[in-house]
């Protein structure tokens, strides 16, 4: 049985560059909740010296410092270029977090 307090977490931020103590923070937001959905801030600047890496980029160096089963508890949506390839509903992000005891409208 999952003993996680939370059904997702949301984490906000730039990630450039990704370093040990975010990989830190996501790690413990990984046993507080059964998903963690990261979001990449910045995702609509050009690349510069302060933005170095596109959102791809980012989600590659984060997907690849967690284990194959953290992975498939992270969500990140998709960019390209600073644009969003797939608009993710609030249903799409439940159905792939497995959040099914929920309503689906509010009344």
């Amino acid at each position: 049985m999952d003993n996680t307090p939370y059904d997702f977490l949301v984490f906000i931020g730039r990630f450039q560059p990704f370093h040990k103590g975010l990989l830190s923070v996501i790690e413990a937001g990984l046993k507080q909740a059964k998903q963690l959905i990261i979001l990449c801030g910045s995702a609509h600047q050009p690349r510069s010296a302060r933005n170095p890496w596109s959102p791809p980029e980012r989600e590659a160096m984060i997907r690849g410092a967690l284990s194959a089963g953290d992975n498939k508890s992270l969500l990140t949506p998709v960019f390209r270029n600073g644009r969003l390839l797939r608009n993710q509903t609030f249903e799409d992000i439940r159905a792939r977090a497995r959040l099914t005891d929920y309503p689906t409208a509010v009344e």
